[in-house]
């Protein structure tokens, strides 16, 4: 593995570590500890009551109420949270891939996270955030296509 490579490696296990922070982990340990002591049966049934399980829902109410600044926040962050997957996954991971594969572990990643908040009871469950998150790593996956296809061309 060249330098370049172990550097986009180690970005990749670095971004792992801050997204799993935001995205599930977000509480102090102490919390996060007394939510798990805690745990119950009812908190996947009542995140189960308030989740959103109907497409484009979620993101129609972002676009509607767009000048709001956590509207604004919530669908780019939705969308850019897991971006760096899809830019960097390729560096640390040398088997073959492309868009489709790409599309099918963001998605995946996805559901684990939205299942991780249902089942912790540490956010809600929205089919509209596995959109928003997979289309991210479709948009990283091809900033890294385009990186790779200059980098070809510069150093023809």
């Amino acid at each position: 593995m060249n330098t370049r490579n172990k550097v986009f490696y180690i970005l990749f296990w670095i971004y792992l570590i801050i997204a799993a922070r935001i995205l599930v982990f977000r509480y102090p340990l102490s919390e996060f500890y007394h939510i798990l002591r805690l745990w119950d049966k009812s908190i996947v049934t009542y995140g189960l009551s308030r989740a959103n399980f109907i497409p484009f829902k979620t993101i129609n109410m972002y676009i509607r109420y767009r000048y709001s600044l956590n509207s604004f926040a919530n669908l780019f962050g939705n969308l850019f949270i897991l971006a760096p997957l899809g830019f960097l996954l390729p560096f640390a991971w040398k088997k073959k891939h492309n868009v489709l594969l790409m599309t099918a572990i963001g998605f995946l990643v996805s559901m684990a996270v939205e299942t991780l908040q249902l089942v912790l009871g540490v956010g809600a469950f929205d089919v509209d955030d596995l959109i928003l998150n997979t289309l991210g790593v479709i948009v990283g996956y091809m900033c890294y296509k385009i990186g790779a296809l200059l980098y070809g061309v510069i150093n023809k």
